[in-house]
């Protein structure tokens, strides 16, 4: 099977259990399943739940703001992630 599913998840983490029942279901293998989300600490347990997937935390930046002060905080971006 060619392609590949990316899903943003939109709840909180209580939809995880289910997502991963219904992913488990489905005929696609691991590499084709990419989940997205904004909130961190949902994608960090989605992540802990289902380590076989790739997942991407989105990040919602200001683009009217010069690019200095947006990528000033990188090392916020990081330590949030390690926490």
């Amino acid at each position: 099977m060619d392609g590949k599913l990316i899903i943003e998840i939109k709840s909180d983490d209580s939809i995880l259990p289910k997502l991963m029942y219904e992913l488990t279901q489905s005929n696609l293998q691991s590499t084709q399943i990419e989940l997205i989300a904004f909130n961190v600490s949902t994608i960090a347990k989605a992540k802990k739940l289902m380590p076989e997937y790739s997942m991407l935390w989105l990040l919602s930046l200001d683009y009217n703001l010069p690019k200095w002060l947006v990528w000033k905080s990188t090392s916020r971006i990081i330590k949030k992630l390690k926490s």
